[in-house]
């Protein structure tokens, strides 16, 4: 009964008839009862007119005695037009008014901060007046924390007609010593260097050495031994020292990648069904204007319509959102095909994770096995091929 109920009165003879063609038809009837030789039931208004054809069809007389629900409303508002276009126009009029930011609050006890505050919302056009749905506040607040240094963070919350600006101020920074755990140059890669541009720290392993995983070519810990002769006797002094290892070291290597491609793949298929179903945007609620979601999987499109009055937007509107059927697939691929796509995983994986190498060689093996193509490639590469590692100063 989503629009209500009416009440009926039904004159006739004999109402046996009628009580089973209501019954046989599944019309929703209520509160059905005998007096003074005529029916009264309550009934959905959605069926007031079918009701009205069988009552028609059978030979009786049916009377609508009251409304009930939403349905009494509208016929209200349908005879006070007036009335019911004033309470509307008032109360968008006080939606309007009611999205006009007439103040500014800054929560800071700091009058430079206030003052480039205010300063940074004149420059994004943002001043009393201004159309409040309309403003993006992370935006805001990402401007306000570029060009105000001496803030770490800014939020914007609003109160009716008021934007209040919270803000977080910067504490200055204690003087004192930074700490940093000293590190290895540790490498990454199983090859030979061929370059060292060495910052900090003590080398381990020389230009044209081979190093494997985990090896220190460069250490954080640097070991002096300083030799002296002390009444005809050596005299050997050790020191130690820690760093933080910086620097380049570059070699070459070999990485092995291995890509997959089966010979069944799911795709998407288009299909020709295109609907297009409409929202009621009301400020920041969307309300459906149709029964139900078709279903199926669909890619959507939409486009926004807001109501405008001498030529202010207001949050009221529609989105029309165009759906376009789709469904999936399996595609059987021929064996060329799928070692196709799998050099393009190949291309994928070179122009996404090798660019900061020199790409020397590049081998590729094809094996076919019942479910797809491996395609194994063997990369000669040349770059960085160390990693910075802390460590901790045993005691």
């Amino acid at each position: 009964m989503i629009w209500g109920s009416v009440d009926f009165k039904v004159f006739g003879d004999g109402y046996a008839r009628l009580l089973k063609e209501i019954s046989r038809r599944n019309v929703p009837a209520r509160d059905i009862c005998e007096k003074d030789s005529y029916l009264f039931f309550r009934l959905s208004a959605e069926y007031r007119k079918y009701f009205e054809r069988l009552c028609e069809e059978l030979n009786y007389e049916c009377e609508l005695t009251e409304f009930h629900g939403a349905v009494k409303l509208l016929r209200f508002i349908k005879k006070r037009a007036g009335i019911a276009a004033g309470i509307v126009f008032t109360c968008g009029m006080l939606t309007f008014l009611s999205n006009i930011a007439v103040s500014f609050e800054v929560l800071s006890d700091d009058e430079v901060i206030c003052e480039k505050i205010y300063d940074v919302l004149e420059a994004e056009k943002i001043t009393p007046g201004c159309w409040i749905p309309d403003l993006d506040y992370p935006v805001i607040e990402r401007a306000l924390q570029k060009h105000i240094d001496e803030i770490s963070w800014a939020g914007i919350t609003r109160q009716g007609n008021r934007l209040i600006i919270d803000v977080v101020e910067n504490i200055p920074e204690p003087k004192g010593f930074k700490t940093r755990l000293p590190s290895n140059l540790v490498a990454c890669e199983n090859g030979v260097i061929e370059e060292l541009d060495i910052l900090d720290g003590q080398v381990k392993i020389g230009v044209g050495s081979g190093v494997t995983k985990g090896d220190i070519v460069v250490g954080g810990e640097i070991v002096t031994v300083k030799t002296s002769w002390d009444t005809g006797a050596e005299v050997t002094e050790t020191n130690i020292s820690y760093a933080r290892s910086m620097g380049s070291v570059k070699g070459t290597f070999e990485r092995v990648m291995t890509f997959t491609q089966p010979f069944e793949e799911r795709c998407e298929k288009l299909l020709d069904n295109e609907q297009t179903v409409t929202y009621l945007n009301f400020f920041s609620a969307d309300i459906p204007l149709f029964a139900k979601m078709p279903k199926g999987y669909y890619k959507s499109t939409s486009e926004c319509e807001r109501l405008k009055i001498l030529g202010a937007e207001l949050p009221i509107g529609t989105t029309k959102v165009n759906l376009q059927e789709y469904d999936f697939s399996t595609k059987i691929l021929t064996e060329e095909q799928a070692l196709e796509l799998a050099s393009d995983k190949a291309y994928n994986y070179e122009q996404n994770f090798l660019t900061d190498y020199e790409i020397k060689d590049r081998k590729a093996e094809k094996k076919v096995t019942d479910s797809g193509v491996e395609l194994t490639v063997t990369y000669t590469l040349y770059g960085e091929m160390c990693k910075e590692a802390e460590f901790f100063i045993s005691k």
